[in-house]
């Protein structure tokens, strides 16, 4: 199997987002994972997950997507000290689930989009 290789794995939109969200303000980090465990809003995430993945598998994505989690991983290693533990890998998820779905942008239906990214929106950083 040939692996595909470009100079940066990491799409332009992702890299903007991960960038932009790294230099935000401790205090707009609550706001982030405080919409995410609503039960409504976590059922549709769950199926956006699933198709998101298997958008992933079929277009041959992953070594991207193991790109685009490594760098979502370290945006979050750079997160405010003061979170708990708790919120800080919940964060952590939102920041790795909201990057692979931007990569998988192009064959990801907008509603899915829009759940997986829904506890970015309001701080306006990223446009569905």
């Amino acid at each position: 199997m040939r692996l595909p290789v470009s100079d940066d794995p990491v799409p332009e939109s992702v890299r903007q987002f991960l960038e932009t969200v790294v230099r935000w303000p401790a205090e707009r980090w609550p706001r982030v994972f405080s919409r995410s465990d609503v039960p409504a809003v976590a059922s549709r995430r769950a199926v956006a997950l699933v198709l998101r993945d298997t958008i992933l598998a079929v277009h041959n994505l992953r070594y991207s997507a193991w790109f685009v989690r490594d760098a979502a991983r370290t945006v979050a290693e750079m997160l405010p000290t003061t979170m708990s533990p708790e919120s800080r890998a919940t964060t952590t998820q939102l920041l790795i689930d909201a990057s692979l779905a931007l990569l998988a942008r192009p064959q990801l239906p907008a509603r899915d989009l829009a759940s997986l990214l829904s506890p970015f929106l309001p701080l306006y950083i990223v446009e569905v």
